[in-house]
């Protein structure tokens, strides 16, 4: 629950008809309280190539079945995969430098850079230890709204890419990607982050190892 929003999730298979029993006690507490459900505004969202794509109701009304949902900002597909959520959040960052490019017909390359930092790469990272690039498109794609970003102050004469990340002080968005994974992962396995490891990772308990000349 969040907010005013409720999301359930069962294993159709092995509890093939635990959700519709949750659906009637959500249905029951709301007439209960006098809290109506919308309908309309619910959908299911089959997961997985096994999944049974099985009906649902409401109130004797039939939920709409979807291929994807927008949660808390992370696209979520019902093949989970990431292509839909990168070219969302690449649309959206690009729509803001194109603003950026028409407001400034001179700028330096610190205030270029506060702005792509404040404005665009929250929009390009959010959430990103939950979603992976691991496509060549869509890891071009991110790539290409940065090198996008640090051509602003050059116009049409500039450096290579890689100087431009060195004037800037930036890494790639792969390489910043991977840091951030890196650092989630740390967070998890030392329990500082309010995540079961054990869901996750399996950590190999063996310390020895041998070093090969």
């Amino acid at each position: 629950m969040f907010a005013d929003d409720i999301k359930l999730y069962s294993n159709p298979i092995t509890y093939p008809s635990q959700l519709q029993k949750d659906l009637q006690t959500i249905r029951h507490w709301s007439d209960a309280w006098l809290l109506p459900l919308n309908e309309e505004k619910c959908a299911i969202l089959h997961m997985g190539k096994n999944s049974p794509m099985r009906n649902y109701s409401i109130n004797e009304t039939a939920i709409k079945i979807i291929t994807e949902e927008v949660d808390l900002g992370i696209t979520i597909t019902s093949d989970l995969t990431w292509s839909s959520h990168i070219t969302k959040i690449c649309h959206r960052a690009n729509k803001m430098l194109y603003l950026m490019n028409k407001a400034f017909q001179l700028i330096s390359t610190t205030s270029a850079k506060k702005i792509y930092t404040t404005y665009i790469q929250p929009i390009l990272e959010f959430g990103g230890p939950i979603w992976s690039c691991d496509r060549i498109s869509d890891r071009y794609r991110l790539e290409l709204t940065l090198r996008r970003a640090t051509r602003l102050p050059y116009g049409n004469i500039r450096p290579p890419f890689e100087e431009r990340l060195r004037a800037w002080n930036l890494t790639t968005f792969a390489q910043r990607k991977q840091r951030g994974d890196i650092i989630m992962t740390f967070k998890i396995l030392t329990g500082r982050f309010p995540i079961q490891a054990a869901d996750f990772f399996q950590v190999n308990q063996d310390t020895r190892f041998r070093v090969t000349p």
